[in-house]
């Protein structure tokens, strides 16, 4: 109450009559999905289409650096529009994320977001936040040559990402 009371006495925008307006309860109407989609002169077939096109490029992406990252029986990662991840695995079904170890779980995490980036970029749809920060890579059983590789993914993605920094922590010497 004490808090809603400080809220409460905060100027608004609008003025006065934007106040008589919320304390009448007027509500600004949000425009329905549909008709925003179409003022944009997209059907939904097509966002469709563009949508699993774009979930395919992320999804080969994301295998090739599990590969690379030591997870070789990667075959294929799925990923869907509610941001899901299904990996198999030799051909065969491993599950989704949540099934994987952790060591491998961190290892799709990153290759998920260096994925995120390369496609962005290459589709010049890149929104990312600028700062990478990764910190005790080793701390989830990831061996030496995995986190070298990871190392090197971010250095290239630093390298090829304007405006991306990569910041990284470990307490193990050995890493480069």
């Amino acid at each position: 109450a004490r808090a809603q009371g400080r809220v409460d006495d905060l100027p608004r925008p609008g003025g006065a009559e934007g106040a008589d307006r919320r304390q009448r309860g007027a509500r600004r109407r949000v425009p329905p999905r549909r008709g925003a989609r179409a003022r944009r002169g997209h059907s939904d077939a097509e966002l469709v289409e563009a949508s699993r096109e774009l979930f395919n490029e992320l999804g080969d992406e994301i295998a090739a650096l599990a590969r690379d990252f030591g997870m070789e029986s990667v075959t294929e990662v799925r990923i869907n529009r509610a941001a899901t991840l299904k990996i198999v695995k030799g051909g065969a079904e491993a599950g989704g994320f949540s099934s994987q170890s952790p060591g491998e779980r961190l290892r799709l995490r990153i290759a998920t977001i260096l994925a995120l980036l390369g496609v962005g970029h290459r589709r010049n749809i890149a929104t990312h936040p600028g700062l990478l920060m990764l910190d005790s890579l080793k701390a989830e059983e990831v061996q030496d040559a995995d986190a070298s590789a990871v190392l090197e993914a971010l250095v290239r993605a630093a390298a090829e990402t304007p405006g991306l920094q990569v910041l990284t922590t470990s307490a193990d010497q050995s890493l480069p």
